[in-house]
């Protein structure tokens, strides 16, 4: 996957590991960065331990607590759209909360995670919470069949996190075609001129997405 993102000009940096969450996401870029309009979000502990992966960017810092329960992981799993931001409130970090953007709550903490965002206005999730909150706030969706992604300690992961808009480029981790609902999928990725390509053979994994840097913005 790393060599199919390099032919895209792409250069991968992993994150490392936060001892504060469960083991499974505990590098999971969805779960401990938050692009902001200026700069990332980052909580403080995890960039003090690791403020040489950050050189050069634009940093936020939160002390606020995030913890190795849910909903205690998700401070910042929140997935910005064209009608606000989809987080499960009372759990998302303040400064997501006081951004001036509406906030669109729901019940499904794991918000960027859950969901794959197709354009600013479209989303594929098989949460129905998020699809309900979505839909309610004029965007469209794509509700799929829960499972078909495999997160190592859970029953399954989820399509945000097995995957990354890159241009018109929809890029999944795995082979998206064995996914039960490909074909239905691909037909809505389309409708955005998204254009959906598998990274790796096997089963689609949820890696926790990732957060794109542009060049000219470090």
């Amino acid at each position: 996957m790393r060599e199919a993102l390099a032919v895209r000009g792409c250069r991968v940096v992993p994150l490392p590991a936060f001892d504060c969450l469960p083991a499974p996401v505990a590098k999971h870029a969805d779960t401990l960065l938050y692009p902001m309009t200026r700069g990332l979000l980052v909580p403080a502990a995890y960039y003090e331990r690791n403020h040489a992966l950050f050189a050069d960017l634009l940093v936020v810092t939160t002390d606020e607590p995030i913890t190795d329960t849910y909903p205690g992981d998700v401070l910042l799993n929140a997935l910005d759209t064209s009608a606000g931001i989809l987080c499960r409130e009372p759990s998302t970090s303040r400064f997501i909360r006081q951004s001036g953007k509406p906030i669109l709550h729901t019940a499904q903490g794991y918000a960027r995670c859950a969901a794959c965002r197709v354009s600013d206005s479209a989303l594929i999730t098989a949460d129905p919470s998020i699809a309900a909150v979505a839909r309610a706030h004029g965007l469209a969706v794509l509700e799929i069949t829960p499972g078909g992604i495999s997160l190592l300690g859970y029953s399954y992961g989820f399509i945000g996190g097995a995957s990354v808009r890159i241009g018109d480029e929809m890029l999944f981790f795995g082979d998206v075609t064995a996914h039960p609902d490909y074909a239905r999928i691909e037909y809505f990725l389309h409708k955005y001129a998204v254009y959906p390509v598998s990274l790796s053979d096997g089963i689609l994994t949820d890696y926790g997405g990732a957060v794109l840097i542009e060049k000219e913005n470090k």
